[in-house]
């Protein structure tokens, strides 16, 4: 699941629990709260291990020579 994914089903979450206000019991506010705030700390790790692939690859592109054949 991409990092866009998961900030859609933040975003529906957000929307769920402030449409509920009072209406919702408070069991069910507590797991949408809690489906949240894990859906946010995912989404924030793939953030981060996408941003690290990135500069690994800009990293290795940067480090092979010109003119060399691609590693095997």
């Amino acid at each position: 699941m991409k990092a866009g994914r998961l900030k859609e089903r933040v975003d529906r979450i957000k929307k769920k629990l402030a449409a509920g206000g009072d209406k919702l019991d408070a069991v069910k506010a507590r797991a949408m709260r809690k489906q949240m705030k894990r859906a946010q700390r995912r989404r924030r790790n793939i953030v981060r291990m996408e941003a690290r692939a990135k500069a690994k690859t800009a990293k290795t592109e940067e480090a092979k020579p010109e003119g060399a054949p691609p590693a095997a």
